[in-house]
C-alpha cells in the first residue's frame, strides 16, 4: 500500500496530463480527517473525455478507485464521473455547471450530485 500511495502523491502532484484530442487522464486524490484524525483515502484513476461547443461543455470520466479506511483492508472500487457547463453571458464570464459522480460499494452504488456557478474575472 505505500508503493501505491508514493505512486498516486506523484501522479496527482502533476497536472492533469492532456493525451490529445479531447481525451484525458485526471488522477485525484481525496482525503479524510476529522481534527488532526485520519479517516480514510480515495486514489482515483480516471481516464476521459469532455467536448466543448460555443458557450457549452460536456465530459464523462470513469476508472478504478483504490480506498484505504483507517485501519482496514484497502478495496478497489469502479468510480466516474458526468459533468457540463452553460455560459450565462455571452462573454463566458458567468456559467453554471454541474457533476454527477459515482462509486460502487459493498452493496450500493454511491453518488454526489454538485452544482454551482462559476465567475470568471
Amino acid at each position: 500500500m505505500k508503493a501505491l500511495t508514493a505512486f498516486a502523491a506523484a501522479v496527482a502532484l502533476s497536472p492533469a496530463a492532456q493525451a490529445g484530442g479531447n481525451f484525458y487522464l485526471n488522477p485525484e486524490i481525496n482525503s479524510s480527517s476529522v481534527g488532526t484524525d485520519f479517516v480514510g483515502r480515495s486514489f482515483e484513476a480516471h481516464a476521459g473525455y469532455s467536448y466543448a461547443g460555443d458557450g457549452w461543455s460536456v465530459g464523462g470520466q470513469a476508472g478504478p478507485a483504490f480506498i484505504q479506511v483507517d485501519g482496514e483492508e484497502g478495496e478497489t472500487e469502479l468510480s466516474g464521473k458526468v459533468y457540463g457547463s452553460l455560459d450565462l453571458t455571452a462573454d463566458g464570464n458567468l456559467s453554471v455547471y454541474a457533476e454527477l459522480a459515482a462509486i460502487t460499494g459493498e452493496s450500493d452504488l454511491a453518488t454526489n450530485f454538485k452544482k454551482g456557478l462559476m465567475w470568471k474575472f
